[in-house]
């Protein structure tokens, strides 16, 4: 085997691509990992959303998934991944989830045991901590309302333990604490000789039987249809995330269990006014969440910033814009759920490298959301909010806890609901049965000898929680284990 052909090409740069790469480096393994999207520049953090869509953002944050309820996916392209955008909200899978994992898949090495230290290495590397200063104002009135109806509220852990509240998470960390992988494990990576090539999107996979021999690269600026590079590969990891990993499988001549059990977060939001100044727009988000209502429910704050809550108010532009010079008495918050299905993803039919994506919301699922959006609201007047504006088109303003029980109870259609989401996962399932889901167990694509997966579409099932974690901790094992077997 030639020194070239030894060469683990890892495909994304986000968490589950960085953990990989740093993972592989340190054990002398020769890495290359190709980024489709660009290497911002440090100075560029923190910006305007405009220039944040265009240099962080795919599509420019319009990521559509179709369906009954359309639910809008936001996801990053840029070194990183989506981890220069997030929250940096963490937690660890629940052990009973993991527990669910091995035994329906048959997975062995999944357990909470098995994947503490691979937590702590992320834990440690991304710095993550709980707040630990003043409340801000947007969390206190979660945490009082939440409280005064009997619910037991957390304050959530996050990567930025130096966090000084900019409220610019979603343009981009401009101190650093935050910690992206473009700030914590992609510099290691490249100390200890990892290359890590921004604009190179990977276009297919070169197999020749059961092994990858190459990956076809198409550098930014080059015609759709232009190969201008191969890169000689002895194997390849595959982290570009649960929509765009799907896809290059698929364009790579991959079909049998990919693409075929899409999972998402949907959430519905809210922007809550509150007669007293709360500032939620010039400090960090509400870092509050409630999961004491029900397993598949969770309650929180989101992001806002005048772009933000422009969106957000859209859906009913002309009896909501004058809320925009009240900017510093509104917040915004959200219901989410994990639902029980699954959707797809493909190749889209007009541009073979754009994923398609599909999930159907059921009835469950939508009474659940209803459930949650309604409990939602009445924790915001208990915690004093004078109105309430849903992401809802056709429903103004609410104006007391009645008023949202009347509109639940009536089943606006579903369609009018702006439902987002920045979790999916298990598009390309891990399964230690052959022939049942994508991968095995040590994330290798069934059939194959040398392609794996280690992002959030190898994930199991939905996690019931922020992802990040899990990826990262999934990741890691996946990279040990490839090291163990190559000797």
């Amino acid at each position: 085997m030639s020194a070239e052909s030894r060469t683990v090409v890892v495909v994304g740069s986000g968490a589950g691509g960085a953990s990989v790469a740093v993972t592989l480096a340190e054990s002398g393994v020769d890495v290359v990992v190709l980024e489709e999207g660009s290497r911002v520049d440090r100075r560029a953090y923190g910006g305007t959303a405009p220039a944040a869509l265009a240099a962080f953002y795919r599509h420019r944050g319009m990521t559509p998934i179709i369906g009954r309820a359309p639910v809008g996916f936001v996801e990053g392209c840029c070194i990183g991944g989506s981890t220069e955008i997030n929250s940096g909200f963490w937690h660890r899978a629940p052990p009973q989830v993991l527990s669910t994992w091995a035994a329906e898949r048959a997975l062995e090495g999944i357990g909470a045991d098995d994947l503490a230290p691979h937590y702590e290495w992320a834990e440690e590397a991304c710095e993550v901590a709980v707040w630990s200063r003043a409340l801000p104002s947007s969390t206190e009135a979660l945490v009082r309302g939440a409280t005064a109806l009997g619910h037991r509220p957390e304050i959530v852990a996050r990567a930025a333990a130096r966090c000084v509240g900019t409220n610019t998470c979603a343009q981009g960390c401009p101190t650093g604490a935050k910690r992206g992988m473009s700030a914590s494990l992609l510099p290691r990576a490249e100390a200890l000789g990892a290359r890590v090539l921004s604009d190179s999107r990977v276009a297919r996979i070169v197999l020749d039987g059961r092994r990858a021999v190459a990956v076809e690269v198409r550098r930014d600026g080059a015609g759709a249809g232009a190969c201008i590079e191969r890169i000689a590969a002895g194997a390849v990891f595959v982290c570009g995330g649960a929509l765009q990993t799907p896809v290059l499988l698929q364009a790579s001549g991959l079909r049998r269990g990919i693409g075929n059990s899409l999972g998402i977060h949907p959430m519905l939001r809210v922007v809550a006014r509150f007669p007293a100044r709360i500032d939620a727009h010039s400090s960090v988000l509400p870092l509050a969440q409630v999961r004491d209502l029900d397993p598949d429910i969770v309650l929180g704050g989101a992001y806002l910033s005048p772009g933000h809550l422009a969106v957000m108010l859209a859906d009913n532009w002309r009896e909501n814009r004058a809320w925009m010079s009240s900017i510093g008495h509104l917040a915004a918050y959200y219901a989410g759920v994990m639902p029980k299905g699954w959707g797809s993803v493909r190749p889209d039919r007009l541009d073979r490298t754009r994923a398609r994506a599909r999930y159907d919301l059921d009835d469950d699922d939508l009474a659940r959301l209803r459930a949650g959006f309604l409990r939602l609201c009445e924790i915001l007047f208990a915690a004093g909010a004078v109105a309430l504006r849903p992401c809802v088109h056709g429903v103004g303003e609410l104006r007391d806890a009645g008023e949202a029980r009347r509109w639940v109870s009536h089943d606006a259609p579903v369609s009018a609901m702006s439902l987002t989401t920045v979790h999916a996962f298990g598009s390309c399932p891990m399964d230690g049965r052959p022939g049942r889901g994508a991968l095995d167990g040590d994330g290798r694509v069934h059939g194959l000898d040398n392609v794996h997966v280690a992002d959030a579409s190898a994930l199991p099932g939905s996690p019931g929680v922020n992802p990040q974690a899990t990826i990262m901790a999934v990741a890691r094992r996946c990279a040990i284990r490839y090291v163990e077997r190559i000797g």
